[in-house]
């Protein structure tokens, strides 16, 4: 019989239990999270010259019945204990190894480097501590040493910060380990804030060298900044503003009585540019904008640096594409009647003006996130049509008639609607709840590379619900765009997948989720770097050993 040292449980652990390969149960420390992501933060271990197991067939058939396995690698599970606070555990084979990852050294030997954990920064700096003890070795006391590397705000690529009277916890800037090469000699620290964890502002690289009391060196570099977080693109389709003017002429309204008040005739309606302004004999009747063409935005940030099986950098990237194809031709303007004028200019009457505004356009947002070649995206998809006509009649008493429809979808949930209605007078008459929305949607607003990516084209009156997608991050190793629709009664929920180091998890969705915020509901994850099984939408922390 082989003599086998090590742990041979491992499996997922959820509500302190540990379910093994043959389905068996058995209770498991569990690691504790500051945040829903830190509860499923995983880290592969893996030592050089670790040869792999061997097992006979019959201790494999042994192994299989008992639930057991023998493992050349390790998990490393819990994000480890958040600076100031008691939350946030970090375990390996369900033992707390204090917020620690296995380094191994150019000698051979193994050291706990104690220095998982999020650190408040009160500066654009980033500056760490490690302590270093001997891990692995029975019996005496572990000798330990600490290294302290730090690197400046201008070498991290960090907008000017200073974090000493900000009260908003929300606010404060973090650096948080988020991922560890498998022999421990690098490491990946994330910066960002509590609000925008998941469009965080740069990622360092974390280097040891050496061995800990012989030769130890530890150093920082940028690997991304506010540089590549800014990067963005936009491409407005042209716009132009015109000016509707007509040419008028003029007689006494009491002929021989100038004091008296004029009555104006007037021509056809013609539109230029607005630049021009109003030329002599011409009377202007406002500026319109008009826009035919596509608009296209797009922005990239990294949101996270993972480490392959080899070791090797894997940075994750969010993509927002949006094209919008407009048509806002200049609306038709015509006048019928005259300007009467009494005396001291009192208006005795106005012509009547008539204004009809035809305008369309869709809309679509994609929210992809990429990595080594492989993503995952949200897509959500907006169109509208439009008529408004607007007239003024003699007393200068403005009524709108407007007509549109209106089409959304976003992952597997579409919705449509129409409206039409009439206002008198507006805007004193602010009675019609979908009034607003339709005159609100202006043929000369431009895109942007911003989010949210959603409500381009979202007039409430298409429908009951509001769409959107956000990046969900699960854990440090498991993100994916989420497709949400808030229903005003509940939060719908789904994903077309979801990225780790070096695959595509399948799509899922989450159950039918109460109202209140969607990003103040708990959904857990986490990635099995051994296996690469994944749990997504979790209603209660999950975790791997």
């Amino acid at each position: 019989m082989t003599m086998q040292w090590g742990c041979p449980w491992h499996g997922r652990v959820q509500g302190g239990q540990l379910t093994l390969p043959n389905g068996q149960q058995m209770a498991w420390p569990q690691p504790a999270g500051d945040t829903p992501d830190d509860a499923g933060f995983t880290l592969l271990v893996k030592m050089p010259g670790v040869p792999p197991v061997e097992r006979t067939p019959d201790e494999q058939m042994a192994d299989t019945a008992a639930g057991m396995q023998w493992l050349d690698s390790a998990i490393i599970a819990g994000a480890g204990k958040q600076e100031f606070k008691d939350t946030g555990t970090t375990h390996l084979h369900g033992k707390n190894i204090n917020s620690g990852w296995i380094y191994a050294a150019p000698d051979g030997s193994r050291w706990l480097v104690n220095g998982l954990g999020r650190r408040k920064m009160l500066t654009e700096a980033v500056s760490r501590t490690l302590t270093f003890r001997r891990f692995g070795v029975l019996g005496g006391k572990s000798k330990s040493y600490s290294k302290s590397v730090s690197i400046s705000g201008a070498a991290a690529d960090q907008a000017n910060w200073s974090g000493l009277y900000v009260t908003d916890p929300q606010r404060f800037r973090y650096n948080q380990v988020q991922d560890v090469s498998p022999p421990g000699d690098r490491a990946v620290l994330m910066i960002y804030t509590a609000r925008e964890k998941d469009r965080p502002l740069g990622f360092l690289l974390l280097t040891i060298t050496g061995t800990p009391g012989v030769d130890l060196v530890v150093t920082l570099s940028k690997l991304y900044g506010e540089t590549e977080r800014n990067e963005r693109t936009i491409d407005n389709a042209p716009s132009a503003s015109y000016r509707a003017v007509a040419s008028y002429s003029e007689e006494d309204r009491i002929p021989g009585q100038p004091e008296n008040g004029k009555i104006r005739t007037y021509g056809a309606v013609q539109w230029i540019p607005s630049s021009q302004g109003t030329p002599d004999g011409m009377e202007s009747f406002g500026v319109e904008m008009a826009c035919t063409g596509t608009s296209t935005s797009s922005a990239s940030w990294p949101i996270a640096v993972w480490f392959d099986d080899l070791g090797e950098l894997l940075p994750v990237f969010a993509r927002l594409q949006k094209n919008s194809a407009m048509d806002y031709p200049l609306p038709s303007f015509s006048l019928s009647g005259q300007l009467v004028t009494g005396a001291y200019f009192q208006v005795i009457e106005r012509p009547v003006r008539t204004r009809i505004r035809r305008q369309s356009r869709s809309d679509t947002s994609t929210l992809s996130i990429e990595a080594g070649g492989r993503a995952v995206e949200s897509i959500y998809r907006a169109s509208y049509s439009l008529d408004i006509e607007t007239r003024w009649d003699e007393s200068n008493v403005r009524t709108e008639t407007a007509s549109g429809s209106a089409q959304r979808s976003i992952g597997g949930i579409s919705e449509s609607g129409s409206t039409s209605f009439d206002i008198v007078d507006y805007p004193n008459d602010s009675t019609n709840p979908g009034s607003m929305p339709l005159l609100s949607v202006s043929a000369f607003s431009p895109l942007s590379a911003d989010e949210p990516i959603s409500g381009i084209v979202a007039p409430s009156w298409a429908g009951r619900y509001y769409f959107f997608s956000v990046r969900q991050r699960w854990s440090n190793r498991l993100t994916s765009p989420v497709s949400v629709v808030d229903t005003r009664d509940e939060f719908l929920a789904q994903w077309s997948g979801a990225l780790a180091p070096g695959e595509i998890i399948s799509g899922g969705e989450a159950p039918p989720l109460p109202r209140g915020g969607y990003n103040s509901i708990p959904l857990y994850g986490s990635h099995n770097p051994i296996t690469g099984e994944a749990i997504i939408g979790s209603a209660e922390p999950v975790s791997w050993t």
